[in-house]
C-alpha cells in the first residue's frame, strides 16, 4: 500500500481546518458562545469518527493478516521457549551440582571444572551471569518505599463514592463530553 493511496476527502480536511482556526481563537464569555463552541465541539467529535472509520477501513486487513501471522507462529515459538528453558535449567542444575562438590571438596585445591564460555558448533557462545533476584514472601513487612499504590483500585473506591483515603487527594473535575 503506498501513501498516495491513502486520502482524507477534501470535505474532511476543510473541516478539520476551519475547526482548527476556531479552536485558536475561541473564547466564551456569553451563553451563545458556549452553544457556539458546543456545535463545534460536536463537529470536531463528529470529524474524528470519520477520521476513525477511514483509518480502520485501511488497517482492519492488515491487523487480521498480523493477527494470522503471529498464531501461526506462535504454536512454533511457544515450543522454542518450553525447549530453551528445558535446556536452560538443565545447564543450571548442572552447574550448580559442581559447584556444590566444588564446596564440599575446597581442601582439595582442585580446579573449577565449570568451563569458562565455549563456542558451539554454529558459532554461538554459551555462557552464564549472575544477577540478584527477588521474591515477596510477605507483603506486610515489605517498607512503604517500595510500595506502589493500586491506582485501579483507587479509582473503583472513587467511583464507588469514597471521598477520603490517607495520603490521596480526591477532587471533582468537569470532563467535557459530546453525545
Amino acid at each position: 500500500m503506498t501513501e498516495e493511496k491513502l486520502e482524507v476527502s477534501t470535505a474532511t480536511k476543510g473541516k478539520i481546518t476551519k475547526l482548527e482556526k476556531f479552536s485558536l481563537h475561541v473564547t466564551i464569555s456569553t451563553p451563545e458562545e458556549e452553544v457556539t463552541a458546543s456545535e463545534k465541539l460536536a463537529l470536531v467529535v463528529e470529524a474524528r469518527k470519520n477520521l476513525e472509520t477511514q483509518r480502520k477501513f485501511f488497517v482492519q486487513p492488515l491487523n487480521k493478516h498480523v493477527k494470522d501471522i503471529n498464531a501461526f507462529f506462535k504454536q512454533y515459538s511457544g515450543r522454542v521457549d518450553k525447549t530453551e528453558k528445558s535446556i536452560k535449567e538443565a545447564i543450571k542444575a548442572y552447574r550448580a551440582a559442581v559447584r556444590l562438590a566444588e564446596q564440599e571438596n575446597e581442601d582439595d585445591l582442585a580446579p573449577s571444572t565449570i568451563e569458562p564460555p565455549k563456542k558451539t558448533k554454529g558459532g554461538k557462545t554459551v555462557g552464564s551471569s549472575f544477577r540478584w533476584i527477588f521474591e515477596v514472601e510477605d507483603a506486610s513487612k515489605v517498607p512503604a518505599d517500595y510500595m506502589i499504590p493500586d491506582e485501579k483500585k483507587i479509582k473503583a473506591a472513587v467511583d464507588g463514592g469514597i471521598r477520603a483515603i490517607p495520603g490521596v487527594r480526591i477532587y471533582e473535575d468537569e470532563v467535557i463530553s459530546v453525545r
